[in-house]
């Protein structure tokens, strides 16, 4: 059979059962000449007449190992349970067919027990995919996925590649996603560039994995009334969420953090809020990690509690104070590399698919984080915005601080100002900086932080920027901005050049939305004098750029 023949995808499985700690599968023995020496097979064999992969798969298996195995569907994915050893636990492999055979026709096929890192040694051809879960305990999901180049075996990225919405790249190596960030983002600043404008390329963040301070987890079931799950969207999906347990773009303690909140309240069937009869009491879990110390602050978002007469009646039925403070003693149990600082209960009723804000208590320990950046001490509450990425902000805010240059003797306003990060970095030598920013919380924190680390030239105003901009004391020299995806409000454009600063630093997180933006400042005078990207989020395809703008006076 030719290693690269024509394959035609089917939806069957071939098994792998768990017992006793050690995985049955399927080996083929080694067989001189054999382009499949020694490579991953699993049962196979001819497909008798109208019998479909399914039912091929059923038989062949019972034929060559005496196990009957039932086939049933959930989440999405097709499976077959064995009724040897009380159904324990089941293991999947997406298999492809050939021209009527099954991949991998083993009839030299070898079945053993063998340990779980044996597979570690398994060489399959370039572009096979292995998928290997456990279904067991109302289908709790620690799927671990392998992907082989060549002879070389390497994980995928996590049990939910290319289903969770939210890596792009995770098929990528590093240096290939650099690439691909900075051609998009030179193609798409070319446009609004002079000849002698200086693109200097997109800077690498310091750290490829375990890079995000924050996760904002939802909760909700991978399939209508399937198990709870915790996690990120399914891919193109409104409704189906997928548990987010062994993510790599996170500190594995916030991987802990969710299995352990997941677990808790399947076990007590406890519902999520569903979109939409808006019944239910679970929403969202948001943890944030310091990178400065290890220390996690973790919300639970809730409805308010409303138990059914069903589940009152239940055994093991806890009020909502037991409720959550079980769940506060597990997380305290967790044997975790960093620290627990605090454990919230946030309530929201609002229809809207967002973490809102209705009220917050302290389940346990304090209501914020500590955080160094770039000599600076930071104080981080739940909802207050501080870039997701520490390490590669600290990369992208010195590229700021380069842009912005000498301001001794400057006032700057430092728009959309978040808690106060870019403004604190230039305070150290203008004369004085102006922050604004739309969320209190943040302001609160921006006061704090500069107190903190001993600032007291910058000033720190709760509002829209729109209406607050024109009741500063003193006008700019320079205007620093760093505004929302979208992009600075159409009014606010005719205001930001009307000053018309000799310099003015934009902080993109959309390019897209500075290229528009561009269009209208171009026409004012404005030219780009150099533009750099910072990739931000790796494995993502997302990559914010900063961009010096000059006018000639």
């Amino acid at each position: 059979m030719s290693r690269r023949k024509k394959q035609q995808r089917i939806n069957t499985t071939l098994c792998y059962i768990e017992k006793d700690g050690k995985y049955l599968m399927l080996l083929r023995n080694k067989k001189e000449n054999d382009l499949n020496e020694g490579k991953w097979i699993g049962i196979g064999g001819k497909f008798e007449k109208d019998e479909t992969p399914d039912e091929c798969l059923i038989r062949e298996v019972r034929e060559e190992t005496g196990i009957t195995l039932t086939k049933y569907e959930q989440r999405g994915v097709i499976g077959f349970v064995s009724d040897t050893w009380n159904d324990e636990t089941m293991y999947l492999y997406t298999a492809t067919a050939y021209d009527g055979e099954i991949n991998y026709n083993c009839d030299e096929g070898e079945l053993r027990w063998i340990d779980i890192d044996e597979v570690m040694n398994l060489n399959l051809w370039e572009g096979d995919r292995l998928f290997l879960k456990r279904l067991v305990e109302g289908d709790r999901d620690i799927r671990m996925t392998l992907h082989y180049e060549g002879d070389t075996l390497k994980k995928v990225w996590c049990s939910q590649s290319g289903i969770c919405g939210g890596c792009f790249h995770n098929g990528l190596t590093y240096d290939e996603q650099h690439s691909l960030k900075e051609e998009k983002l030179k193609e798409l600043l070319m446009p609004v560039m002079e000849e002698d404008s200086i693109f200097e390329g997109v800077l690498d963040s310091p750290l490829h994995e375990g890079y995000k301070n924050k996760m904002e987890y939802s909760f909700g079931d991978a399939v209508k009334d399937g198990p709870l799950t915790l996690g990120m969207h399914r891919k193109k999906s409104f409704y189906a969420v997928v548990t987010c347990d062994d993510c790599r773009l996170v500190n594995d303690d916030n991987n802990k953090v969710v299995r352990a909140t997941v677990d808790y309240f399947d076990s007590l069937h406890i519902p999520y809020v569903n979109k939409s009869t808006h019944e239910g009491y679970l929403r969202h879990l948001l943890v944030r990690r310091s990178f400065a110390n290890g220390g996690l602050l973790i919300d639970l978002v809730t409805a308010d509690y409303n138990p059914t007469e069903e589940m009152k009646a239940a055994e093991g039925f806890k009020d909502e104070a037991s409720l959550l403070n079980d769940w506060v003693e597990i997380l305290k149990g967790l044997n975790l590399e960093g620290h627990i600082d605090g454990i919230l209960h946030t309530r929201n009723n609002s229809l809207a698919d967002a973490v809102i804000d209705e009220g917050t208590e302290v389940l346990f320990g304090r209501d914020y984080l500590e955080e160094e950046l770039l000599g600076l001490k930071f104080k981080v509450t739940p909802f207050s915005f501080f870039q997701t990425n520490t390490k590669g902000a600290e990369v992208l805010y010195s590229k700021v601080r380069d842009y912005v240059g000498d301001t001794s003797g400057m006032t700057v306003y430092d728009l959309y100002s978040g808690t106060g990060t870019i403004a604190q970095l230039v305070a150290a030598v203008a004369d004085k900086v102006y922050g604004v920013e739309i969320i209190t919380e943040a302001v609160e924190a921006a006061k704090e932080n500069a107190k903190m680390n001993g600032l007291n030239n910058c000033e720190f105003i709760a509002g829209d920027v729109l209406e607050v901009i024109g009741s500063l004391e003193k006008k700019p020299d320079m205007i620093i901005l760093d505004p929302p995806r979208d992009g600075l409000h159409p009014k606010m454009l005719p205001i930001i050049a009307g000053y018309g600063v000799e310099h003015i630093v934009y902080v993109a997180c959309k390019p897209e939305s500075f290229v528009r933006d561009m269009e209208f400042f171009k026409a004012r005078g404005y030219r780009v004098v150099k533009a750099a990207g910072v990739d931000q989020f790796p494995y993502t395809k997302h990559v914010e750029a900063v961009v010096l703008l000059s006018k000639a006076l």
